[in-house]
């Protein structure tokens, strides 16, 4: 059906949204979706191969949930309370997070902004056709905006890749 109207001209593009590697390995495999959205950041990376293929395959990328709920803006903490969904989260959880979110803090350095530095770590792969954070208010906006006027350097690239692979890829860490 997505397909008859792209066709007639009523939409431009289809697509659909996932949170998994293996989800959008799915969507790559079965349709001919034009995009998909996709959870990643710098604490959730595991679809990033299964994007490099969407990617591959000329499907455009748009990047959902890039501060982590939260989290990467530096505004919880170990003791902080959630309602809602996120209220999934136990205490030992919310502990790691913030330990993670401290870790990152250190890797771009303490006066660096982890909300600049979290999207420019998601620009600063090719797969990614746009990201879209929230914001609430017009600093939280100008905040996010600012992260596309500058290159996250190599070596902090590389710190949040690494960390990701050693401390968080394949150990329990629930979304």
């Amino acid at each position: 059906m997505l397909r008859k109207l792209k066709q007639q001209g009523k939409i431009r593009a289809y697509g659909a949204s996932f949170d998994t590697g293996r989800e959008v390995q799915q969507i790559v495999n079965h349709t001919d979706s034009d995009v998909i959205e996709v959870m990643f950041n710098v604490l959730y990376q595991e679809p990033l191969e299964a994007m490099r293929k969407a990617h591959d395959m000329g499907i455009g990328l748009i990047v959902k949930v890039p501060l982590d709920s939260g989290w990467l803006t530096g505004k919880y903490d170990e003791n902080s309370t959630f309602s809602g969904v996120r209220k999934r989260w136990s205490r030992d959880d919310i502990r790691q997070r913030y330990y993670l979110v401290n870790k990152v803090q250190e890797l771009i350095g303490p006066d660096a902004s982890m909300v600049k530095a979290s999207l420019q770590y998601i620009l600063s792969f090719s797969e990614v056709s746009t990201i879209i954070p929230g914001a609430r208010n017009s600093h939280q906006l100008n905040q996010n905006l600012s992260a596309s006027n500058e290159k996250l350097s190599d070596d902090i690239r590389h710190a949040l890749r690494v960390m990701w692979i050693e401390e968080i890829q394949g150990k329990h860490f629930p979304w």
